[in-house]
């Protein structure tokens, strides 16, 4: 019975290693090869999580501090992110990471840090972030001085002009015809308050940002001092559009690196999504989806669009996509086609403009095919 017990584990050792030189050598997995897998269900590419992330109070220091793990099976190695608090923003990346703790440097006193640890898999593909980001607060440490940065002092005057050296120019005047100037005195010059007639004395002020001046499509905007420190710009849509990214920016003070960018994108405004989206059961087949909705206003035509659910892209170069466009004179059904018999999909649908621009989309909706015509589910 032991020499049957001892031919099975080398009959075992034998396959793994014609296995594995089948598979070729292991890449070396830097930041810029390891990717996230795509899980496709029956396909491959799903990874278990790594559990056990934890850490100790004794590890925890003003800089840093000792992150754990329990080991996982598949894992050739371990990523890990390092997140600023509760955001997903990393502030520190460790791509491939051998053994089951990591010590952590570098970081600021009395901060709140976020850390998720994936596998990496022989192929260097990791897999899903521990399901709870671990959450740890590094010490206060006396010695830390935080230095406020200190704000510029502007020197600089305004180029002399027809009112001479000690006072600004206004650049238009309403007493201009008559041969006269608008003038203000230069302590005036890019103090935050307009005095000229049609405020250019706070116009281009030193350590300011680009003046906003576009065609601003399907609303309005207005700014503050054009452009100069502490100017503040709102963006507001038409009705039936809605606001992609932030709707107001400001110019921060002249000092630091952010001196004379603005605190964010210029919005753009898209159509509104449609308020309702839904499953027509009675016509869902084994190839095809059949949906409803409200109109949109302003939307020339729709496209409908279904995803296979929890896939980004296809390992195997498939389509994991079908689309259905819809012109506005059909509204408001669509029927999408060729999709895959017994697959839940995400169903989602998109105004289009005139113009092409795609609107906001709607919810989505889990949706799956039927089984094909002849087969059953095991």
């Amino acid at each position: 019975m032991k020499t049957i017990h001892l031919l099975i584990i080398a009959l075992l050792g034998a396959l793994t290693a014609a296995q594995k030189k089948r598979l070729g050598p292991s890449p070396v997995c830097t930041q810029l090869n390891t990717k996230r897998a795509v899980c496709v269900p029956g396909k491959g590419g799903c990874f278990g999580r790594v559990n056990g992330v934890s850490y100790l109070v004794e590890d925890v220091f003003p800089r840093g501090f000792v992150v754990r793990w329990k080991t996982h099976r598949a894992a050739k190695c371990y990523f890990v992110q390092v997140l600023r608090g509760y955001t997903s923003f990393p502030v520190k990346t460790y791509p491939c990471v051998t053994g089951t703790s990591l010590k952590v440097t570098g970081l600021a006193p009395w901060t709140m840090y976020g850390v998720q640890v994936s596998l990496v898999n022989r192929w260097c593909r990791r897999g899903p972030p521990n399901k709870e980001k671990l959450l740890i607060k590094t010490n206060w440490d006396e010695t830390y001085v935080f230095k406020r940065p200190q704000a510029q002092i502007i020197t600089a005057t305004p180029k002399p002009g027809q009112c001479g050296r000690r006072r600004f120019t206004c650049h238009t005047s309403k007493w201009k015809r008559k041969g006269r100037y608008e003038c203000v005195w230069n302590k005036k010059w890019c103090d935050k308050t307009s005095d000229c007639a049609d405020g250019s004395d706070e116009r281009g002020c030193p350590g300011g940002c680009k003046e906003i001046d576009v065609n601003f499509k399907n609303g309005n905007y207005s700014c503050t001092r054009f452009g100069s420190p502490s100017s503040f710009c709102m963006f507001d849509c038409n009705s039936g559009y809605v606001a992609e990214g932030s709707r107001s920016m400001f110019c921060p003070r002249a000092n630091g690196p952010t001196a004379g960018k603005w605190s964010a994108e210029i919005p753009t405004c898209k159509l509104l999504a449609t308020k309702s989206l839904e499953i027509i059961p009675e016509e869902i087949t084994d190839s095809s989806i059949a949906v409803k909705w409200e109109p949109v206003e302003y939307a020339a035509k729709y496209v409908i669009n279904a995803v296979h659910h929890g896939v980004s892209e296809a390992e195997d170069g498939g389509d994991v996509m079908s689309s259905k466009t819809v012109n506005a004179t059909e509204c408001c059904t669509g029927v999408v086609s060729g999709l895959i018999p017994d697959t839940e999909y995400e169903v989602a649908i998109y105004g289009i403009e005139d113009d092409g621009t795609t609107g906001m989309g709607s919810s989505v909706v889990f949706v799956r095919t039927e089984l094909q015509d002849g087969s059953s589910k095991e």
